[in-house]
């Protein structure tokens, strides 16, 4: 079933939301290659966000090199994704705009290993926009 059609069954808000948050995203994003896809999240629509700040970037390979790399899910909810896109992940614990959740567990950004977690923080959750798409 196309994104679309899929988004459109779900809510008629969903694909015009969707396809506003994409074309307003001012770092490109390019749809992984069938080999570097996660096969565990069942979908066939997965995409990179293409950013490198060099500074950033830099900080990032010196920490990779030294502790290693794993990959970590964050679910938010959908009226958070755009700031998420054009800004990253942002910890606001513990200020005047921490989120819901912020605090719940202690300060910080939460992410899990587990595809799976992260959906429960979303609403509407996820997996119920790419499971079988």
């Amino acid at each position: 079933m196309e994104i679309k059609q899929h988004l459109e069954n779900k809510d008629p808000l969903a694909y015009p939301l969707l396809k506003w948050v994409i074309e307003s995203v001012t770092i490109p994003i390019v749809k992984l290659p069938i080999n570097q896809k996660l096969g565990f999240m069942r979908t066939r629509n997965q995409f990179l966000f293409l950013t490198a700040l060099s500074e950033r970037d830099a900080e990032f390979c010196s920490a990779r090199r030294m502790y290693g790399s794993a990959f970590a899910f964050h679910g938010s909810k959908v009226w958070n994704w755009h700031s998420i896109i054009h800004q990253g992940l942002l910890n606001f614990s513990c200020t005047n705009r921490e989120v819901f959740d912020g605090a719940r567990y202690r300060k910080g950004i939460r992410t899990s290993p587990h595809y799976n977690i992260a959906c429960e923080y979303s609403v509407p959750k996820i997996s119920e926009f790419v499971i079988g798409t």
